[in-house]
């Protein structure tokens, strides 16, 4: 059955709204490549709301490939799961590719890597990407081919952080830091209460997530 896998479908979900420039070009490369590639952004900027779901009916426009969503990035990550009838055996999972970097924030507050564990219970292929810097063509579909061959070969799910336009990534760990800030948010959906970790970088061990953040590296997460 692993043999038999292929990316037929490409399902992409951004939590950055229709400002995500890197992850609208990731989708029209996908699309060139001939995928059947669909894309699903917020209708705001709705980050470090990990796996929150709905408890109020969403509001969808659909427009093929391209399609908005005002809810959370796991709401659309459940809409494809149960509405469209994707097989895991040809369908992949994109989250990301949010242009920013998840420096000083837990995987559990981010939806790009939190997603990774609720896809994996459903059986599906997916990776997620964050960025430093704006990518370009050619970069994004050598890393497509890149991370196919990682999430083929490792049995976990895998967050990448790029920070430069080359396939030198790092293996980093998850940084543990003691919580320095706390922001009470009020959002449409009730309070919300965001944590981040100490971001001075001496804090930061050699091998995590952090470092290699401070150090401009590309780095991998393997979250399991």
């Amino acid at each position: 059955m692993e043999d038999e896998w292929k990316t037929e479908n490409i399902i992409i979900i951004t939590d950055d709204g229709e400002e995500a420039d890197n992850t609208f070009l990731f989708h029209r490369v996908m699309i060139q490549m001939g995928k059947n590639a669909k894309l699903f952004y917020t209708k705001k900027k709705v980050s470090a709301k990990s796996n929150s779901i709905s408890l109020i009916p969403i509001k969808m426009d659909l427009k093929g490939s391209i399609n908005c969503m005002d809810s959370f990035p796991a709401d659309c990550l459940l809409y494809n799961i149960f509405n469209c009838n994707y097989s895991p055996l040809n369908t992949l999972f994109v989250f990301g590719i949010n242009e920013h970097n998840h420096f000083g924030y837990g995987s559990y507050v981010s939806s790009t890597t939190s997603l990774l564990m609720l896809t994996k219970l459903f059986g599906y292929r997916a990776f997620a990407m964050s960025s430093e810097i704006y990518l370009n063509e050619s970069y994004i579909e050598d890393f497509f081919f890149f991370a196919l061959n990682l999430i083929q070969s490792f049995k976990t799910c895998i967050a990448f952080n790029i920070n430069n336009l080359n396939m030198n990534f790092k293996h980093a760990e998850i940084s543990n830091a003691k919580f320095d800030y706390y922001e009470d948010l009020d959002t449409n959906r009730g309070p919300f209460c965001l944590l981040t970790y100490n971001q001075n970088p001496d804090y930061f061990k050699n091998g995590t997530d952090g470092y290699y953040q401070v150090h401009k590296k590309n780095y991998i997460v393997e979250l399991f």
